[in-house]
């Protein structure tokens, strides 16, 4: 899954053809066509606002296992190394209200005196 935008339109070459519609006459089907809506991306703060069409959009395939393997980076963890989200991940380097990597597991037991 991608998400393109670019102020002013966007044009994809594709094999050698052109295209300009979010649906690429089919080479990308579940790919976005829209403003990514980041929090502030004139001061490089490229975490998704809330709004974003970005949020639960992205992909989880095995395909990452294999790019782990080769790389050693693993797609689990955002750019920032926060968690990604155990449903659908966002498309792009960060994930909305990601968790930290490391984080408490909750207790099994609340007792209050």
């Amino acid at each position: 899954n991608n998400l393109f935008y670019r102020s002013g339109g966007i044009k994809v070459v594709w094999s050698g053809s052109s295209f300009t519609t979010s649906t690429f006459s089919g080479k990308c089907a579940t790919c976005l066509l829209g403003d990514p809506l980041f929090v502030n991306a004139g001061s490089a703060n490229f975490n998704l606002n809330s709004s974003s069409p970005a949020i639960n959009k992205g992909a989880s395939t095995t395909v990452y296992s294999t790019f782990q393997s080769l790389y050693g980076l693993s797609i689990n963890y955002d750019f920032a190394g926060n968690g990604r989200s155990n449903g659908q991940i966002d498309i792009g380097a960060f994930e909305y209200g990601g968790v930290p990597a490391i984080a408490p597991g909750a207790p099994s037991s609340v007792e209050v005196r």
